[in-house]
């Protein structure tokens, strides 16, 4: 599978998935997609933590550079942004 076919299926229900399985924050309350992860206990090295995994789990870069706290703001958040990471820019 292409980055742009990885990237367009990473879904909010398989970020939160992955963060459980993984351990990468523990929150007190089920996660939703809408949950701010920061006030569920995110930090900067969750955070990378996190973006390694999603490269691991599924085979895409992300770009360092780009990373803020708002797009792991929530699951949601993250889903969108990486969904439009890999896609083609509009043609002028």
């Amino acid at each position: 599978m292409s980055e742009a076919e990885n990237a367009t299926r990473i879904s909010v229900p398989a970020l939160i998935r992955l963060m459980r399985e993984e351990g990468v924050i523990e929150p007190e309350n089920p996660l939703t997609g809408q949950c701010d992860l920061f006030a569920c206990g995110m930090d900067s090295l969750a955070m990378m933590r996190l973006m390694i995994l999603i490269e691991r789990d599924f085979g895409i870069r992300i770009p360092a550079e780009q990373v803020t706290r708002d797009r792991f703001a929530s699951a949601d958040a993250l889903a969108e942004w990486l969904g439009s990471l890999h896609r083609p820019p509009f043609p002028v």
